[in-house]
């Protein structure tokens, strides 16, 4: 349920994106878009077969009415329900959403082409091999840099160990991105874009409120989740119980 969640939310972020890049110049977003990419999820891998080739058959018609608006699989819901029960149609409902999601990822990959700036406040990565233990943005941020960049690497999806299910292998293999990490008056963040390295950053300098591009900001302080959002969804659920939120007082 959880990995369907994730899943729901990923199009559904990818499509507002869609409706954004036509109108757009550059396209600013919130994380990593590699890792939105290689998202790991387990419909990749534990879909039986013959249920795949099943699923893949509805995909074709999520294709053929796929929309910027909604999250399409959900048309061909009870298609699956007369193919699949119980858990097997959970598995099916997520595979299906799973292809739909790469693919609204690999539509806007295709027409965001030359316009993506991803920034990430968090990454794993260890390119640069700066200390043993700690990934490169914690070993950057704790050697106290001056405002600047380091040195670009290149991200090529083809050299990553990842499977695509299907076309996806050949189609989303083919990018590949400029990565770096910059600090501009506060903070360390990671950059990864299709743009000119030097075009990228003074856009990033364009846009930079207090060490951070200000629409990347905004948008954080709009979809913030508060107290009195969760107060609502409870009056609506009609639910008094556990919120995982009793250990903050709250």
């Amino acid at each position: 349920s959880d990995s369907r969640l994730r899943t729901l939310m990923g199009i559904l972020e990818v499509k507002a994106a869609l409706r954004a890049v036509e109108r757009s110049q550059v396209l600013l977003i919130d994380g990593s878009v590699v890792g939105d990419v290689l998202r790991p999820t387990v419909f990749n891998y534990e879909v039986e077969e013959n249920l795949r080739g099943e699923v893949q058959e509805l995909f074709e018609g999520v294709k053929c009415s796929f929309s910027f608006e909604s999250i399409d699989s959900k048309r061909f819901y009870p298609e699956l329900e007369k193919l699949y029960k119980g858990r097997d149609f959970a598995v099916a409902a997520g595979y299906l959403e799973y292809l739909e999601y790469l693919y609204s990822l690999y539509t806007l990959l295709e027409r965001g082409r030359g316009k993506i700036v991803a920034i990430s406040k968090r990454s794993d990565s260890r390119h640069y091999g700066l200390d043993p233990l700690l990934p490169d943005i914690t070993a950057i941020y704790l050697s106290e840099p001056p405002d600047g960049y380091s040195e670009p690497y290149q991200i090529n999806l083809l050299e990553k160990k990842f499977s695509f299910p299907g076309e996806f292998e050949e189609k989303l293999k083919k990018y590949s991105f400029k990565a770096f990490y910059f600090k501009v008056g506060r903070g360390v963040y990671k950059c990864e874009t299709d743009l000119p390295v030097e075009e990228s950053l003074s856009l990033i300098r364009f846009y930079e409120v207090k060490g951070y591009p200000f629409p990347l900001r905004e948008v954080h302080s709009r979809v913030k989740i508060t107290n009195s959002d969760m107060e609502k969804v409870i009056q609506i659920l009609k639910h008094r119980g556990i919120t995982g939120r009793e250990a903050l007082g709250e």
